[in-house]
């Protein structure tokens, strides 16, 4: 599962949100740095998904998804 670290950052354009996301036992990871605005859109998408994932379990038309059989 991955592992994932919600912070802020100080940076000379002021302070930011961030989150960090990595495999356990990868020395890489994935840093987004989000302004105010960003951390409301993610909420929202993130919020949807979680939506279309309690839909799908209760056997409905997922959304915004794709079902990880279908995936390329």
């Amino acid at each position: 599962m991955t592992e994932i670290s919600i912070d802020t950052v100080e940076l000379p354009e002021g302070h930011f949100a961030t989150i960090v996301l990595s495999l356990p036992g990868n020395r890489f990871a994935t840093l987004a740095i989000l302004d105010h605005d960003d951390v409301e859109a993610t909420c929202e998408l993130l919020r949807n998904a979680s939506a279309d994932a309690q839909r799908a379990d209760r056997g409905g038309a997922m959304l915004a998804g794709v079902a990880s059989e279908e995936r390329h």
